[in-house]
């Protein structure tokens, strides 16, 4: 229940910043790995090496959790039609209504 109330209050600041956190350490990890490391040394160099984030990083991440509260209509509103589609999908029942 707590997970549902957390997504509809904050669920598109969550994804904005796991999107934004996951490309800039995937980015800076990828110039320190060698090419020749099989993924269990990337993996474990990828849990290890955690580095503070940059003034301007934090910043740029403030402006994404303010820019996903903003956009939090728009994201419940968009999982409301998929929901809606998926429910359609599964219990067969497409109406077409012609004018």
């Amino acid at each position: 229940m707590l997970i549902i109330v957390f997504f509809a209050f904050f669920g598109c600041a969550y994804e904005f910043t796991k999107c934004y956190l996951e490309k800039l350490f995937k980015i800076n990890d990828d110039d320190d790995v060698d090419d020749s490391n099989n993924e269990d040394n990337f993996e474990e160099q990828n849990k290890t090496e955690q580095r503070p984030l940059t003034r301007c990083e934090k910043f740029l991440l403030v402006l994404i959790v303010l820019l996903g509260i903003i956009c939090q209509p728009i994201y419940l509103m968009i999982y409301l039609l998929y929901a809606l589609m998926e429910c359609y999908r599964r219990f067969n029942c497409w109406f077409y209504y012609i004018d």
